[in-house]
């Protein structure tokens, strides 16, 4: 046997997050920070994931996402993306900037592919559009304000 039947397998039983799903639980975590969960700059509290949990069956009675293992890894995947979006407008970086309404990082295709080199998180997100940006920088930044993404 090869394996691919495995790995085919394992796959198979990662769960893919429609963008309904998404925007809901973006929302329920801006909830989480405005009930008091966010305990510093972008972390909340043990528990958060069960409140998301019941926040999710409360808008979607008959979905079968549960905080462990489906909301902890969306929510590091999304703080992952975040980060690595910050990352590239932070003044650090030049030549990024951030596209409002197209919701997604804008910069020539050849120094996106050089801060990839020595930023492996920032790969895939090049022309692609990333929507809760502003909203997850209320949940994930240092404060609980919107920051212009170009400052």
């Amino acid at each position: 046997m090869d394996g691919s039947f495995e790995n085919q397998n394992v796959k198979s039983t990662k769960r893919q997050w429609t963008p309904e799903e998404d925007a809901l639980l973006v929302q329920g975590l801006l909830k989480l920070v405005d009930d008091g969960w966010k305990a510093d700059a972008g972390s909340f509290k043990p528990g958060y994931t069960k409140v998301l949990e019941k926040y999710i069956h409360d808008k979607f009675p008959n979905c079968t996402i549960k905080a462990n293992p489906h909301i902890e890894s969306r929510v590091k995947r999304l703080k992952t993306k975040y980060s690595a979006i910050r990352g590239m407008l932070s003044p650090s970086a030049n030549g990024f900037g951030w596209d409002d309404t197209r919701k997604m990082i804008v910069v020539e295709k050849e120094i996106y592919s050089q801060w990839c080199k020595s930023h492996p998180t920032a790969i895939g997100l090049y022309g692609k559009p990333f929507p809760h940006f502003n909203a997850l920088d209320i949940a994930f930044g240092k404060d609980n304000k919107i920051s212009s993404p170009t400052s």
